[in-house]
């Protein structure tokens, strides 16, 4: 039950990092933002948003998607024990379910949790990436307090099929395999990949000696996506991501998760008139999480090991349609309307006191609509949304924002929005669990709260970017207060229970600057957060109040090298003023050697100089990392 807790209830975060390689970004300026909808470019979007290519994956040489998140400007990728652990992603200080995740238009994640196990979807799959920040709730309804992440997969072509192998500290093993055919009407792409790691001791506790438990991780993922011409007018597209991973870690007990994620997603767009385009999308996405503990205590007593075994599952269904109209007005204007319905479902559940949940299913349906207008100098979005759920009633929610564009030189933005986040399954009906004897946070036990209704927002943004010669800049200044947060409070009865009882406010500013020198490319980005709970007038727990990350890169020909620092200050773990974490500085290093056309060998360490560092209480980080990689092109 306190593994349950933790991954639940995990404390929230913020941290900065570098941008993208900066030639690989420089290609997608002038491509569409699909997020963000009708027919933005990077470049006239009026919201701060971040793209990776499929170059920039490919360069970065990282393991997850997280991984990748954490080179971004306000966003904050937290860990609590390495490879496969529970990880969060916050956005400008907002908590991990307070940002929709979307799969090739889809939304994914636990219902449970009400978060997406970003980490567990197969990096080599991955066609792009688009972050967009501020308050999207007036499109994507639930959830879009801080922003939308959405991952779309590659959908093959002809001669791009590879292999790949690598090798790395903590007998860290991966091997992939893709297979692509296809030509300009119809493709088709199958990958596969497995990864296993011996790991290290995830958790600071006194159960066991460090040096002689390793927490260990096994992952395997496969993939299947394509595209196919139907006619002039009409094209069709799948994609299918499974993963199944097995992840030790040890908290109060030592605990076994086995989890697997399938993800499938069809869609269909058909251009009805020149000016007037169609697109449906169905979507099935099933989370399913079995915990095996035992007490380690136990090991002493081999003739007792089946006593104290607890098995906890949580398994979830959500399938999703969608139908969106798109009409273009004239050049200089788009409408998109649209509707959008899912269902969430829990499967299965058991927890630790083997009691299911009160109510296992709900349904949503929304509506919404766009506007985007734009001149030589002015551009306008607004859009607005009306939700209607079963569990919690109705909401409507708007945004707008505005853009004046005098010159490459500069460029304004402002933004004002209203999100709102729903209480999840676990929020609402988490059935009566008792800590086994234990008190965590003065209660004896934990059980959801029906009553709960979603927590609100309100957000204002102002950007001003330009581009100089070769030197680019941006700068961000946002606000965003909070109404009815979601706060588990101690209630007279010694039970733990989710309220909406807290408001706050976070603030902060961004600064990403981009430029060449010689042959260098360097990125830096500056992240300051302010944060308050405006009824205690502390400051929240978790985020990381000043980062700053610094990247240097150089193209040799067939070698090409990028170093980054990452440094981090005024992290709490509480409230209180005396819970301030260390700060820490971590330089990586990647570097790629082109062998011949087809055969490519890729070397990274990660936490150069082996810094101890704290970045979430009770877990560990891992020491100096080193990996190679070769992969082969055919």
């Amino acid at each position: 039950m306190n593994h349950i807790l933790k991954s639940s209830l995990v404390k929230s975060s913020i941290a900065l990092a570098c941008l993208s390689t900066p030639q690989a970004y420089a290609e997608e300026i002038e491509k569409i933002i699909i997020t963000a909808k009708g027919n933005q470019t990077i470049d006239e979007s009026l919201f701060t948003t971040d793209v990776f290519t499929e170059a920039d994956i490919e360069l970065a040489q990282v393991e997850d998607i997280p991984a990748l998140l954490d080179r971004i400007a306000g966003v904050s990728v937290v860990n609590s024990g390495g490879r496969g652990a529970v990880t969060n992603i916050f956005i400008r200080g907002a908590s991990n379910n307070q940002t929709i995740v979307l799969v090739d238009g889809i939304r994914v994640g636990s219902a449970t949790t009400g978060s997406a196990a970003l980490n567990s979807y197969p990096i080599e799959a991955i066609e792009r990436i688009e972050i967009i920040k501020g308050p999207f709730s007036g499109i994507y309804g639930a959830d879009a307090v801080a922003g939308v992440i959405q991952v779309f997969t590659k959908k093959g072509a002809d001669g791009v099929n590879g292999v790949k192998v690598s090798y790395g500290s903590d007998n860290t093993q991966e091997y992939g395999a893709s297979l692509s055919v296809g030509n300009e009407k119809h493709s088709l792409l199958i990958t596969a990949q497995h990864e296993s790691v011996s790991g290290f001791d995830r958790t600071s506790n006194s159960f066991n000696d460090p040096d002689d438990d390793a927490d260990g991780f096994r992952e395997s993922v496969f993939s299947i996506s394509g595209k196919t011409t139907l006619s002039e007018h009409t094209t069709a597209g799948l994609s299918l991501l499974y993963s199944d991973s097995d992840i030790e870690i040890d908290a109060f007990n030592q605990t076994l998760s086995d989890d697997e994620n399938l993800n499938i997603v069809l869609n269909l767009e058909t251009s009805l008139s020149d000016k007037l385009t169609w697109t449906n999308i169905y979507g099935f996405n099933d989370i399913e999480s079995v915990g095996n503990q035992r007490d380690l205590a136990q090991e002493a007593e081999p003739e007792n090991q089946n006593i104290g075994v607890i098995n906890s599952v949580f398994s979830t269904e959500r399938e999703t349609y969608s139908s969106e109209l798109g009409y273009e007005v004239n050049k200089n204007a788009q409408l998109t309307f649209g509707a959008d319905y899912y269902r969430e479902d829990i499967s299965d559940s058991i927890t630790s006191d083997s009691e299911t949940f009160s109510d296992t299913s709900r349904d949503n349906e929304g509506y919404y609509a766009q506007l985007v207008a734009k001149d030589d100098y002015f551009s306008f979005v607004a859009s607005v949304r009306y939700d209607d759920n079963s569990d919690y009633g109705s909401d409507t929610n708007r945004s707008i924002a505005v853009g004046y564009t005098g010159s490459d030189v500069l460029k304004l933005s402002a933004t004002y929005g209203t999100a709102f986040n729903a209480p999840t399954f676990n929020d609402l009906f988490f059935p009566f669990s008792s800590f086994g004897g234990s008190v965590f946070q003065g209660a004896t036990a934990f059980a959801g709260n029906p009553d709960l209704a979603p927590e609100e927002s309100e957000s204002y943004e102002i950007n001003a970017s330009g581009s100089i010669n070769s030197f680019d800049w941006r700068i961000s200044f946002y606000r965003t207060d909070f109404d009815n947060i979601i706060v588990n409070q101690t209630n007279e009865l010694a039970i733990l229970t989710p309220s909406n009882v807290s408001r706050a406010r976070i603030e902060g500013y961004e600064i990403s600057l981009n430029t060449k020198i010689s042959k260098w490319l360097l990125g830096l980005n500056v992240d300051v957060l302010s944060t308050e709970d405006l009824l205690t007038n502390l400051r929240l727990p978790g985020r990381a109040e000043e980062t700053l990350n610094l990247s240097i890169a150089r193209d040799f020909g067939k070698l090409d090298i990028k170093l980054n620092f990452k440094f981090e200050h005024d992290r709490f773990e509480t409230g209180a003023s005396d819970s301030r974490l260390p700060s820490y500085g971590l330089y990586d290093l990647r570097a790629n050697y082109q062998i011949s056309n087809s055969l490519k060998l890729s070397a990274k360490v990660e936490n150069l100089f082996d810094k101890d560092f704290t970045i979430d209480q009770g877990f560990n980080t891992a020491g100096r990392q080193a990996q190679v990689s070769l992969s082969y092109h055919f």
